[in-house]
């Protein structure tokens, strides 16, 4: 076996840093980029395995598909190529750990498992869009960055399938995924396997997060391929009595023995998993805003709600902005702002619309709360549109409670522009169960830099759905290239009011 290389080497062009983990077949790396001021992951192939052919076709095919699939949730491959005789990956690093790694600690917090299930859920959905199947979903191939700014990407495609492709690489019917996450119609070797294999894979993987155990657990092999193909899902509670009984038919649902009874996309099976833990938590219902002078001001009781584990919904996704500074009188601004988009027009209906907000941030002299036209200049991020269709809205407008794309808008306008927590807040639902209170959105506004730039892009996730809202937002700090991140972001509208009652980060 080779030896492993020492910090300072340089290997096909990047400077070897440290060493990141080793395995039977090649080491992992952190490297400086030969091109960029960066990281990266280098994933090498010991000698006898880059020689081995079928091992270097699953390497290749690796390669072949990160490279065509452009996802913030699945890492990113940067180069390859072969050097002394050893294949080579350079791929982007996270700096953070592996899911098998935390759940070495125990089961986790349901809130945190759903909000790594929805960013897994919208990696594979991708994936799967593109006609690529994973086959190996499992903790030990799924990343986790560091906290407070947490989000889970998939990794190891190296015994993916694409749909295009006839011919598999393993010829004899071997399933090579992990056993203990594999669908049952894996174990038919005449069976042509989709999406919902890894749909199944990710129930399993759920499970997990939920129990500290995955659902089958049998060191015999041939029992727990039975108990994949014959046994019953087994109950959550029984490893996690703490759990709500509503995630029970969820996961009998992502592993059904039938993948025709499964979840048609993980999308679904994410969903699903937020709104049974989110029904289980008590729901105090917000007084409605007191009236001063004919307007509506911030109820103090909104913010008071019982805040996630985490900051925010994990939160790093609705980092983006351009951070306006705080300067003497901004709270009086940021209250201004908040009575134009909540105040009624003179049917009883939000003045929400883009024409109705807009002159409180370019007239000046309307009164003396609003904003000026200076504060909110540059706010885009490069090649950011302003555009409304039916299904959506992008742009950086101050948005409003008329529909859930605006309310979605107007939280960010809050965040980046306003840099407010409390008006950022006065947007969500009082019993919103994994939104955290102004306190913890304020100290994520905090951590923003001066001059960041951001885009908001709000879609409709299902035809003549007015609930449930993908999100993508662009976010740009100063002198740096723009990081995207996802969301999936549930509304409510209540008469002329559409505020935001639930936020997961993909």
């Amino acid at each position: 076996m080779a030896e492993q290389l020492r910090p300072g080497v340089v290997f096909a062009g990047y400077r070897v840093e440290r060493l990141l983990g080793a395995g039977g077949m090649g080491e992992v790396y952190l490297a400086h980029d030969r091109d960029l001021p960066r990281f990266v992951a280098l994933k090498l192939l010991n000698r006898v395995a880059s020689d081995d052919d079928e091992t270097r076709q699953r390497f290749l095919r690796e390669a072949n598909i990160i490279a065509r699939l452009s996802h913030p949730n699945i890492v990113t491959i940067y180069a390859r190529g072969e050097e002394q005789g050893r294949l080579w990956l350079a791929m982007a690093y996270v700096d953070g750990s592996d899911l098998a790694a935390e759940l070495l600690e125990g089961p986790l917090d349901p809130e945190r498992a759903a909000a790594i299930t929805a960013d897994l859920a919208r990696a594979l959905d991708y994936a799967h869009d593109a006609g690529v199947l994973h086959r190996d979903v499992k903790p030990a191939n799924i990343l986790l960055t560091a906290q407070p700014r947490e989000w889970a990407l998939l990794t190891d495609f190296g015994i993916a399938e694409s749909r295009h492709e006839v011919r598999g690489i393993t010829e004899n019917g071997e399933v090579v995924a992990s056993f203990q996450y594999t669908a049952p119609e894996r174990f038919h070797g005449e069976a042509r396997v989709d999406r919902r294999a890894d749909i199944y894979s990710l129930g399993c993987t759920l499970f997990e997060m939920l129990t500290g155990a995955p659902p089958f657990a049998d060191s015999d092999l041939p029992r727990l391929i039975y108990r994949h193909v014959r046994a019953p899902v087994p109950s959550v509670r029984e490893g996690n009595p703490a759990l709500p009984a509503a995630l029970d038919p969820v996961l009998a649902k992502a592993m059904a023995k039938n993948p025709r009874a499964r979840f048609a996309t993980c999308t679904e099976l994410s969903v699903a998993v937020s709104e049974a833990i989110a029904a289980s938590r008590p729901r105090t219902p917000a007084p409605p805003p007191r009236e001063t002078h004919g307007h509506k001001t911030i109820s103090p009781s909104r913010h008071q709600a019982t805040p996630p584990s985490r900051p925010w919904t994990r939160s790093r996704s609705m980092l983006v902005l351009l951070a306006v500074a705080l300067l003497a009188g901004a709270a009086a601004a940021a209250v201004g702002i908040l009575t134009t988009l909540t105040d009624s027009g003179p049917h009883g209906t939000a003045a929400t619309s883009s024409s109705a907000a807009v002159p409180s941030r370019r007239s000046a002299s309307a009164t003396p709360t609003t904003i000026s036209a200076s504060a909110g200049a540059g706010l885009a991020a490069d090649g950011c549109q302003s555009r409304r269709t039916p299904d959506g809205v992008t742009g950086t407008d101050p948005g409003g409670i008329a529909s859930g794309p605006d309310a979605i808008l107007a939280f960010e306008y809050a965040y980046y522009v306003l840099r407010s927590g409390i008006v950022a807040r006065e947007f969500v639902a009082g019993d919103a169960a994994n939104v955290a209170d102004s306190a913890k959105i304020q100290s994520g506004i905090d951590s923003l830099p001066i001059g960041t730039r951001y885009c908001v892009q709000v879609s409709r996730i299902a035809a003549a759905d007015d609930d449930h809202w993908a999100v993508k937002v662009a976010q740009q700090r100063p002198g740096e290239l723009q990081d995207v991140f996802t969301q999936t972001v549930t509304t409510r509208t209540v008469g002329s009011r559409t505020l935001i009652t639930s936020i997961v980060e993909e």
